[in-house]
């Protein structure tokens, strides 16, 4: 992964589109890729968003803004396995100080806590104020609750439905005016149906007044045509279909019908005079009896009988019911139908009872006829050789008056219906005004029915998202707690390095709390220290040292640093002392000797803004490149802009041109003054870019305020001097620090007054850092000069205060 390494492609914030940074490119003649690789660049070049960008990718995250973030082999392909190498990026930065360290106060000093500590203190700090947020609005949820579940309660729903049926109960309610529909003694009973219906009805638009009078004089129409409680009947009956199909012609011609006797034996005789005495049906029954049984005896006479006789006997009746007989017979069986349906007129009687007893007196009548036809065909079936000569009854007569009787039930019948239909619909809207009405009369309880239930039924929502919200920071809490739990530094080792870094292992380090495991107390020369007495410096030490404890944690003694890695640290000695410095840088340059050593795939990148700590960086690498014999020496590269550029050769200009001035400010002349009439302007320049990236006349003015405050006449000279320097435009450059050849001093500007900014702005950047001139200034005596001058300047103000 990491051996393929040559370019970071960056795109957003201050990158443009694909920005390449060639950070690991082979120089020219060597073999191998570099394993370090040095980036200067001034604040606001963009080298904390590359570590910030790198640090988020390493978190499986992106950073906001940027767009595009590749690590890129020499020939512009993604390395292998580039999103598992991105996790394998190990960055120290600002962000990861302010995410990793937390200092808090406790009333005794300083209480530290390292990783993932803090921030979960504080996730379980908020969680924990939610959960008692949680916990107060489900208790007060589950009051509101038992108030709306209470009858006697206001909130409850079921109180204002007692109110709604109230409502509609009583006298000069809904309950009475249905009593009156109906035509009851009583109250209509009024339940939850009916209480529903109303309620679902719009609220009509007009007065309660109105729809009264209009009710009442609905009512009395509908009393007029009577009571509602009357049903509709249904069709009105025909002429059962069996009466309707008598022949009445017919059964008198079979009646009157002569048949002849045969000439029969004495025995035949004598069989044709029972049938004439007994009927034919005795006959028949007789001759069933022996011819089916058999019998030795006669069931009649009781006396003998043989089978012969009994044959005798079938054959004589035969001869005397010859088939013309039997046809005629048949003939007067079937002139009454026997499957016979009532006429029902019983749902007619109570409401049509004049007409229903025309009805029932004319079928009565012929029913009584067509028993008197019955009783004559019977006569003629048994003696069928007798005609009966008998007169018409009058059947088809009674017929035509039952035909007509029901014709004007028919007739009454509709009548009726048609009443009961305009009863019906006089009936509904009576109901409907009623409804209406009822309406009306429900519609204040109803509001607050409506209010209490929709409060209710939010109430039982609310209370049950509450117990959810409770239930679920309840689970969060306990991971969180877990969590906690298992956030373990190396103690030990990290109070080996603060040792390192300050060179004192009293001089600052960290002790456990006993009733609280995952913090730490910060103990200076066995004192507590104060929250507000722990400076940037050792903030940035505490957290460097416990990001280096944390590369190796977890892994076997010996192999900390087996895994591949890309090591980035970005600004680690900022905001230190010179002292603390060579620890700080002690214990980088350490770490990334062993990160290296541990697995040959490994890479390191240190940035920085400072030029004491980049050639820091260039010496500490060197040494680093000695220890790693197979790792190859790399030039120091600085990031600005965007771009690389040869770090060394700005370095030398900027260097050039102090020494330059420095040597002309020791011993000022003609030929060392030529080139040098914007000395003043480039140099502040070029210090207030790469320190604090503004324009000296802004930024500088604010840290000279800071640095100069403990002498009020200095801090006001030299923003005289700034200022005048700021308003000498024909000195300002574009570019003050590539730019070559010199610039004629301006004809108000005497060669004293040039001499004279040029001291001055040498004294300013000693005042403002004074490691940073020394370092440039290859002059064993140079503070003491710088000292001398600046006592001069201070004389100054002697002169003020004799003149005042």
């Amino acid at each position: 992964m990491f051996e393929e390494l040559t370019t970071i492609r960056i795109s957003g914030r201050c990158f443009p589109p694909q920005t390449d940074l060639d950070i690991f490119v082979k120089k020219s003649g060597n073999k191998a890729r570099p394993r370090i690789s040095l980036i200067f660049g001034r604040n606001g070049s963009g080298k904390t968003t590359l570590s910030e960008a790198l640090r988020k990718q390493s978190l499986g995250h992106r950073l906001e803004d940027i767009a595009d973030l590749q690590l890129l082999d020499g020939d512009g392909s993604q390395i292998p396995n580039m999103d598992e190498a991105l996790l394998k990026v190990k960055v120290f930065n600002e962000k990861y100080v302010d995410e990793k360290l937390r200092v808090e106060g406790d009333g005794l000093g300083s209480i530290v806590m390292l990783g993932d500590a803090g921030n979960i203190k504080d996730e379980i700090e908020n969680k924990t104020a939610q959960k008692e947020t949680a916990t107060e609005e489900r208790k007060t949820l589950e009051t509101q609750l038992e108030r709306s579940e209470s009858p006697e309660d206001e909130l409850c729903p079921d109180y204002w439905k007692a109110k709604l049926l109230a409502a509609l109960k009583g006298d000069a309610h809904w309950a009475s005016r249905k009593k009156h529909i109906d035509g009851d003694r009583k109250n209509a009973r009024v339940d939850d149906r009916i209480l529903t219906r109303i309620i679902g009805l719009e609220k009509p638009d007009s007065d309660l007044s109105v729809l009264a009078e209009r009710f009442q004089a609905e009512l009395a129409d509908y009393q007029s045509i009577g009571s509602g409680s009357a049903e509709k009947l249904p069709a009105c009956p025909t002429i059962p279909s069996w009466m309707s199909l008598i022949d009445e012609e017919q059964i008198l011609s079979l009646l009157r019908k002569p048949i002849e006797k045969p000439e029969l034996t004495e025995r035949e005789q004598r069989i044709l005079s029972v049938i004439q005495n007994r009927g034919l049906p005795f006959v028949r029954n007789a001759q069933s009896d022996l011819t089916s049984s058999q019998p030795d005896l006669c069931p009649y006479c009781l006396r003998p009988i043989t089978s012969k006789e009994i044959a005798d006997i079938r054959d004589e009746v035969s001869a005397v019911l010859a088939d013309e007989v039997k046809k005629h017979v048949a003939e007067l069986g079937g002139a009454l139908l026997e499957n016979r349906q009532e006429l029902d007129l019983e749902p007619y009687a109570s409401s049509l009872r004049r007409e229903t007893d025309s009805c029932r007196i004319a079928y009565e009548k012929c029913l009584d006829i067509i028993t008197r036809y019955e009783r004559l065909l019977e006569q003629k079936k048994c003696d069928p050789f007798t005609p009966v000569d008998s007169a018409s009854l009058g059947l088809s007569t009674a017929l035509g008056e039952l035909s007509e009787s029901l014709a004007n039930l028919r007739k009454e019948t509709a009548a009726w219906n048609e009443r009961v239909d305009q009863a019906d619909k006089q009936r509904d809207k009576l109901c409907s005004l009623s409804d209406m009405m009822a309406r009306i009369e429900i519609d204040q309880p109803l509001i607050a029915y409506k209010s209490s239930t929709e409060n209710k039924e939010i109430c039982i929502a609310s209370l049950n998202h509450a117990k959810e919200t409770e239930t679920t920071l309840e689970r969060e809490l306990s991971s969180l707690n877990a969590r906690l739990n298992n956030t373990n530094i190396a103690l030990s080792k990290l109070n080996t390095m603060l040792a390192v870094v300050f060179g004192d292992c009293e001089r600052l380090r960290l002790e456990p709390i006993i009733e609280n495991e995952k913090a730490y107390r910060l103990i200076s020369r066995g004192a507590h220290v104060r929250p507000e007495d722990v400076s940037s410096g050792e903030r940035n030490a505490i957290a460097l040292c416990y990001f280096f404890t944390q590369i190796g944690e977890g892994k076997a003694r010996g192999k900390e640093y087996g895994d591949e890695t890309l090591l980035v640290i970005d600004d680690p000695v900022s905001s230190f002392d010179f002292e603390n410095k060579v620890g700080i840088l002690s214990l980088v340059k350490r770490f990334v000797r062993m990160t290296l050593q541990g697995n040959p795939k490994s890479r390191a990148i240190l940035m920085t803004h400072d030029y004491l700590t980049m050639k820091s960086f260039v010496s500490a690498c060197k040494n680093v490149n000695q220890e790693l014999k197979n790792v190859r020496g790399q030039k120091p590269k600085e990031f600005r802009r965007f771009t690389l550029v040869d770090w060394d050769d700005k370095d030398a200009a900027y260097d050039t041109l102090l020494n330059k001035a420095y040597a002309h400010t020791l011993n000022p002349s003609d030929e060392t003054r030529d080139g040098l009439g914007n000395a003043a302007r480039r140099m502040m320049e070029a210090f207030s870019t790469f320190e604090y990236n503004c324009p000296f006349d802004e930024l500088a003015l604010q840290e000279g305020d800071r640095a100069l405050a403990h002498d009020p006449f200095l801090n006001e000279y030299f923003h005289d001097f700034q200022f005048k320097l700021a308003m000498h435009q024909e000195s300002h450059l574009k570019d003050p620090i590539n730019s070559e050849g010199s610039i004629e001093t301006p004809d108000s500007f005497s060669s004293e007054g040039i001499d004279r900014s040029i001291r001055e702005a040498l004294c300013l950047i000693y005042l403002l850092n004074k490691e940073h001139i020394l370092a440039h200034i290859s002059d064993s005596e140079a503070e003491s000069h710088f000292d001398g001058w600046i006592d001069r300047i201070k004389s100054l103000n002697s002169y003020k205060q004799s003149d005042a």
